[in-house]
């Protein structure tokens, strides 16, 4: 807020003086951030709702990270799920701004709900929380969780000779675990390195975590083990892993942990889940057909499919209307943003609240208070998750995360699962925008060939085997044979086949080819080895077949340009040859050619004038295809039969359609016979 120039005071236990409040009730900060606990119990706070100095120039009340109102509300921090009472302690003329970039349609409806938001004077602002620059990976844990073998084979700190490894954060689900994890990795590193990686969470002083945010923002530490309470509202622009460390049930919960890592906008980031075997498809308890049989006969499994029934048959009929009532205006910053006005009447906007960058829910959102009748909005039938209201809100939140770590094994993106879940399929795509580097305008890029289809040939082969045998090699020398990412750390499988498309079709001729048509981003580093390989098995192109031309003069061959084909270069264009004196390298209309003459102009009323006449020394002559033009109906040369120049033009409408056997006899010299040809007309 300082650098910004904003007047802004954190109240926590040791700021929180009678003073301070004092400035606070006087105007003298424009932004106040305090905690839920500090504004419900501080009696301090409900002087200055009564105060009407200090509420006549309150904007509005924000509550950032809004999801946690849902999620810790109920057991970890039970004073998020009370902020609802200051919709009563606060004038009805102070709106509600929440914010979050995680907040799917159930999460939302249970915040509206707590924080007693009614949906009459509600709107919404959806922004897509997707992270392009993100790339999720979901990996089964192969040692036990206590071992922390499965970090070490990740982060791999031992390996690091001197080289300080990628910035990261693993997120772990206790305060225990993250001591633990910590304590295991300074086993593996000298004692001058430990200080390297350390653990956050919400025991730590406050002033111990400023210390630490600085020096991992400068590189003096590697990387931190945390849990959510320390890494909410963490922002640390250049963070290249994220690891979550075991199982956790909630998809909100590791989108934002995701979401850590690469704030900046030109960065990018991988977000690695690692998971307990038994959660994965092939690891779950199989079931036998009996215990299938059984499970089904139980009242309330009937009662959930009947129940299900029930809502696809609403999801058909009411698909229409949701579709219309969907649409929601974008919105700033980084959250869906719903804005509320709460409490007031006839008023345009009481509450504000921003769903950050996230899903996409209906404009309009019926009352949520408790005891209220509601009219349950009915999602889009996808297909690929349940519907929320078919099934109670953790069996939901399980199904969802149950589909986002089998997403491979059963063909699915795991974006598309968090799309869907959030909503983001129903939105446009998601622009991030860096605060430290100003937005670039977007240029279209060079065009990528697309490769028709064709049989491989032994070439063809003999260059997809020897890139696969490349990048193994590749692997053991630059990254020391790592077991965990493989050869497809270097070069995939796509880009593989891609590369063997391209040379096919000689497609790369450098390494800058290489780059554009791939996009490969160790294309500049590994692109003269992969160029070395693709000369090595790709034929020479044939060369262009050569034109049935006139021989060029002895003056003119000795003028001419060879052509060449390079080795991995279209065939040339056909040589064209001048008319006028004979070269392959110009035509008769390029002022380089020796016996160039301009074409004559026509003036003005010239249509009647003997070109004869006209004609001097000094006037440039017409040029040779004009000259050799020949009149069908008076058989002079230099003008054609429509022109007025014939004396024997006529206008349209007389004129007699000639046969053009009947035109023998105007012509000298032509072999056809008098007698064969049928009278000619009088013209």
């Amino acid at each position: 807020m300082e650098k910004l120039g904003i007047s802004a005071a954190n109240i926590t236990g040791e700021t929180a003086t009678d003073g301070i409040f004092k400035e606070i009730e006087a105007g003298d900060y424009r932004v106040v951030i305090v905690s839920p606990e500090k504004i419900l119990k501080d009696k301090r706070f409900r002087d200055l709702w009564q105060s009407k100095k200090f509420t006549a120039r309150l904007f509005n009340i924000t509550f950032d990270e809004a999801h946690c109102i849902s999620e810790w509300g109920n057991d970890f921090r039970p004073e998020y799920a009370q902020l609802g009472q200051l919709r009563w302690l606060v004038p009805a003329h102070v709106p509600f701004h929440i914010v979050s970039a995680t907040l799917p349609e159930l999460i939302l409806k249970d915040v509206q709900a707590k924080l007693n938001i009614k949906a009459d004077n509600t709107t919404i602002i959806h922004r897509s929380n997707d992270r392009p620059n993100i790339h999720f990976m979901v990996e089964e844990m192969q040692s036990p969780a206590n071992s922390w073998l499965d970090l070490d084979r990740i982060l791999r700190l031992h390996a690091n000779s001197g080289e300080n490894p990628p910035k990261f954060m693993v997120f772990v689900n206790k305060r225990r675990e993250a001591e633990d994890g910590v304590e295991h990795e300074w086993k593996s590193l000298p004692q001058h390195l430990r200080e390297k990686v350390v653990w956050f969470h919400s025991g730590m002083s406050a002033e111990f975590r400023a210390k630490m945010i600085q020096k991992i923002r400068v590189g003096e530490i590697w990387g931190i083990l945390c849990t959510d309470a320390a890494g909410m509202g963490l922002d640390i622009s250049d963070i290249e892993l994220v690891i979550q460390w075991r199982y956790t049930p909630s998809l909100c919960t590791v989108t934002q942990r995701f979401g850590r890592g690469a704030r900046q906008g030109d960065k990018e980031a991988t977000g690695i889940y690692l998971v307990e075997p038994k959660y994965f498809d092939h690891c779950k308890k199989k079931v036998s057909g009996i215990q299938k049989r059984k499970r089904g006969r139980t009242a309330k499994e009937r009662k959930l499919r009947r129940k299900v029934r029930d809502n696809e048959q609403c999801l058909e009929q009411d698909s229409d209307e949701f579709v219309s009532d969907s649409d929601a205006s974008d919105g700033e910053g980084s959250g869906n943003a719903l804005a509320t006005p709460v409490g007031g009447v006839n008023q345009a906007s009481d509450v504000a609240m921003e769903i950050g960058h996230d899903s996409g829910l209906p404009q309009s959102i019926h009352d949520a208070a408790p005891g209220a009748p509601q009219k349950v909005p009915h999602p889009l039938k996808t297909g690929l998750l349940p519907s929320p209201y078919s099934m109670s809100p953790e069996e939901y939140e399980a199904t969802a995360m149950d589909t986002f770590i089998n997403a491979r094994l059963r063909g699915i993106c795991r974006r598309t699962v968090t799309d869907h879940y959030f909503g983001n399929h129903k939105l446009g795509s998601f622009v991030l925008v860096s605060l430290n580097h100003p937005a670039v305008k977007a240029t279209r890029g060079k065009r990528k060939v697309k490769a028709d289809k064709y049989t491989m040939k032994p070439h063809d082969h003999g260059l997809k085997d020897a890139l696969d045998a490349w990048r193994t090699k590749q692997l053991a020398t630059d990254f020391e044979g790592d077991d965990f990412f493989g050869p497809q750390m270097i070069l995939s499988d796509d880009l593989l086949d891609r590369i063997v498309d391209l040379a096919h079709y000689c497609k790369i001729p450098d390494v800058e080819a290489l780059l554009h048509q791939t996009s490969w981003r160790y294309a500049s580093k590994y692109g003269p080895a992969i160029q070395e390989l693709v000369f090595k098995y790709q034929p020479e192109p044939p060369l262009a077949p050569t034109p049935a031309l006139i021989p060029p003069t002895t003056e003119s061959a000795s003028q001419a340009v060879p052509v060449t084909c390079s080795p991995l270069s279209l065939p040339t264009k056909k040589a064209r040859l001048c008319s006028a004196c004979g070269s392959f390298t110009h035509i008769a209309s390029n002022k380089v050619c020796p016996n160039y003459r301009p074409a004559m102009r026509r003036q003005i009323n010239d249509e009647n004038v003997d070109p004869a006449s006209t004609s001097t020394p000094s006037q440039p002559l017409a040029s040779k295809s004009k000259q050799q033009r020949q009149c069908r109906a008076c058989g002079e040369m230099g003008h054609i039969a429509s022109s007025k120049k014939c004396p024997a033009w006529k206008p349209k409408e007389d004129r007699v359609k000639l046969d053009r056997r009947s035109l023998s006899s105007l012509h000298p010299g032509c072999s056809a016979s008098s007698t064969d040809a049928p009278p000619v007309p009088t013209l």
